[in-house]
């Protein structure tokens, strides 16, 4: 076989299984709320059902992803088996908008968002992968002709994607609802944990509310800001206070920003700076901390020589002594009432825990 005879039918040959491997991890991904931070490459993937940025049309982008590459896996299968250039077009036809959608969103959650997810970078690197063998193909093959036409790929493409526009987004509200009828059911039998003696900053309300999230949190986490968006929104009776998770080093920039959150809520004003320790992802330098103390309105030398200060240290360390002792290991870590929200990520969730507890 001459050379690029063989080479062409290697770059066939390969399509077929990156897409399968793609369909693989985007199963993965589609699994990842419910898996937890194993599946998650070391990411926030937990974080992304409660984002509209990982929806297309109502169904999110790691269900689309299975059904795309399975899609274009299976006609790119059928191409090499067959020999049928008419195979490619329809696939084709699937890639180039996908590629397109697959940027903007890439764009949208890795810096407009900041949200972390080492899978769904590793989807994407298959796609490019995939892109470039199928076009590869393509150029050899003449599977672009538009007069090549195969009614049966075009239909079952059209299938596809009406499938997921169409009947994933009612199925999902049943799985959800489910999983909501669970974690009702887990959370009501769960005894509470006693948190009275707990030290805490709050980010809204305080002891005497009648109801109290405790939420284990750090500012260099992704899904820790949208949870602390997510409790503010809900009824304004409820207090809600944060443990720091414990910071493994002290060079760790993420101390920093929790000595600043100690000072600040001493202040009583934690709230006029939390956006600026979130938004900094727990990366606060020295600059950063003039900044926040010129906001406090504080002369920076003097903030800072209260930073240094072995009692702010001990605070912090006081959080981090309260997270070990709960047997805390992930982050965000939600209770209400003493009570573990393990699936906070649920929609509605949390308010609906709230009127349980109402009524209790």
């Amino acid at each position: 076989m001459p050379e690029s005879s063989a080479s062409h039918s290697l770059t066939a040959r390969s399509a077929p299984l990156i897409a399968l491997a793609a369909v693989l991890l985007s199963v993965v991904a589609s699994a990842a709320p419910f898996l937890g931070a194993a599946a998650c490459a070391g990411g926030d993937c937990s974080l992304l059902p409660l984002l509209k940025e990982s929806r297309l049309g109502g169904t999110p982008l790691a269900i689309w992803g299975v059904l795309y590459f399975l899609q274009i896996g299976w006609l790119s299968l059928l191409h090499g088996i067959r020999k049928d250039a008419s195979f490619l077009a329809p696939a084709l036809a699937l890639l180039l908008p996908g590629l397109g959608v697959s940027a903007v969103k890439t764009w949208q959650l890795l810096v407009v968002l900041r949200i972390a997810c080492g899978l769904c970078l590793l989807v994407q690197l298959l796609h490019l992968l995939l892109a470039a063998a199928l076009l590869r193909t393509a150029v050899r093959d003449g599977g672009w002709k538009p007069w090549r036409i195969n009614p049966g790929a075009w239909a079952s493409t059209a299938a596809v994607l009406l499938f997921g526009a169409l009947a994933v987004p009612p199925l999902l509200q049943s799985a959800e609802r489910s999983a909501i009828e669970q974690e009702l059911e887990q959370f009501r039998s769960e005894p509470p944990v006693d948190l009275r003696a707990a030290p805490g900053i709050w980010l809204r309300g305080g002891p005497a509310a009648p109801q109290e999230f405790t939420v284990v949190s750090d500012f260099a986490c992704s899904a820790c800001a949208e949870l602390k968006s997510l409790l503010l929104k809900t009824d304004a009776r409820i207090s809600i206070r944060m443990l720091m998770a414990p910071v493994p080093r002290r060079s760790d920039p993420k101390l920093l920003a929790a000595r600043v959150a100690v000072v600040a809520a001493d202040q009583g004003r934690f709230g006029d700076i939390q956006e600026d320790l979130f938004d900094g992802g727990g990366g606060l330098d020295r600059p950063g901390v003039d900044a926040i103390a010129r906001k406090l309105g504080r002369k920076p030398e003097e903030f800072w020589e209260e930073l240094q200060r072995g009692q702010v240290l001990r605070r912090v360390e006081d959080h981090s002594e309260a997270v070990r002792v709960l047997g805390i290991r992930e982050r965000p870590a939600l209770f209400l009432n003493g009570r573990r929200v393990r699936r906070w990520d649920l929609p509605q969730l949390p308010e609906i825990l709230v009127r349980w507890c109402d009524k209790k």
